[in-house]
């Protein structure tokens, strides 16, 4: 199981990596590739953070269930992680999935900036959480 999680890491960091690029090389397309179709590469990217996103809620979700059976006075740092990482996960699948069915219906929801910078912060926190804590303590959160 440590494997897994440290893989699904690195496949965390990897399409944050590839999100973090893209959005930050996008306006500069049509200057460093005229003839390139925007709109294909970011169709690619959007099923790169459907796949993210979806380990993010999953990763998430494990992690705060394990906090939260924690017994402990007060709020603790591993709680308080764990609570804002699932947390942001889910305004992640929230703005993240209307945003996507819109642009293929063609309907004006426009939030990609915000759920991009979102993504990238929520696939590097998890992927960053799964790599580390998979090899170190497989059943500590």
């Amino acid at each position: 199981m440590a494997n897994v999680r440290y893989y699904a890491g690195i496949v965390q960091l990897i399409i944050g990596a590839v999100l973090f690029v893209n959005f930050v090389i996008n306006p500069l397309y049509p200057l460093l590739l005229p003839g390139l179709d925007v709109g294909g590469v970011w169709w690619w990217v959007n099923i790169l953070m459907l796949v993210g996103m979806i380990i993010a809620l999953l990763s998430s979700f494990h992690r705060k269930r394990l906090m939260d059976r924690v017994k402990a006075d007060g709020v603790t740092r591993g709680y308080l992680e764990a609570n804002v990482l699932f947390w942001a996960s889910v305004a992640l699948a929230f703005w993240f999935l209307p945003t996507w069915f819109s642009a293929l219906t063609d309907v004006d929801v426009n939030w990609w900036t915000e759920t991009n910078t979102l993504a990238i912060l929520v696939y590097f926190g998890s992927g960053l959480y799964l790599v580390r804590n998979a090899r170190n303590n497989p059943y500590r959160s």
